[in-house]
């Protein structure tokens, strides 16, 4: 191998070392739920959240940062403590499981109720945009969660949110800004979400009665 062509693969190497960023998404902070009612649900609640989707690294359109770019962006745990956290404002007790349970289940494992969301649809979308001394770098995160709430005896609620978020940061040095961008838009859309589930939750006249009227 001549000298040039070792340059040329040593600089190839650099530049996709340089442009792979590892982008930590931390859980959302809960926010506001808009119930009608003024008290938590009472009972022992369990929480599954299937949110494997949610490990796909972000799709970068057009030239953006180029072909060596690679960002890898996993918010799976931070989507079930993100809802775990929201949940909590809305029921006297819950915490995570590792898997649905049926009516039976859930009363010999003294529980009142389930709660299950499945993350359907997640994508997060990266688009560069330039001005004359400025690059902008937009992510774009949006998802599809079904969800459902079950008592003992059966289903008292259950449907799907779609929601989206987005957010801007300067390109940076070597596309560093995607990182930042790309975890804030879904930490934001995590939010949203959340909360959104937690309002079904709270204002099921169903879901309070079954677990109030259990054995």
């Amino acid at each position: 191998m001549t000298r040039s062509s070792l340059a040329a693969v040593l600089a190839a190497a650099f530049l996709l070392t340089a442009c792979t960023h590892q982008a930590t998404v931390s859980p959302a902070a809960p926010q506001t739920v808009y119930s009608d009612y003024q008290s938590k649900i009472v009972g022992h609640f369990a929480l599954f959240v299937e949110s494997e989707k949610m490990s796909q690294p972000p799709n970068i359109k057009g030239m953006g940062c180029g072909i060596h770019d690679s960002i890898t962006l996993d918010a799976r745990d931070a989507m079930k403590a993100s809802l775990l956290a929201s949940l909590r404002n809305t029921v006297e007790r819950i915490e995570l499981v590792d898997a649905p349970m049926s009516g039976s289940q859930l009363a010999a494992a003294g529980y009142d109720a389930i709660i299950v969301a499945e993350v359907e649809q997640y994508a997060v979308d990266l688009s560069v945009t330039s001005q004359l001394f400025t690059s902008n770098i937009t992510a774009d995160a949006k998802m599809r969660v079904a969800f459902k709430a079950d008592a003992r005896g059966g289903r008292t609620t259950g449907g799907s949110i779609e929601d989206d978020a987005s957010h801007t940061n300067s390109m940076g040095s070597l596309c560093s800004g995607a990182k930042p961008a790309s975890s804030a838009a879904v930490q934001k859309l995590m939010g949203s979400v959340a909360s959104k589930i937690s309002e079904r939750v709270s204002n099921s006249e169903r879901l309070r009665t079954a677990v109030k009227s259990r054995p």
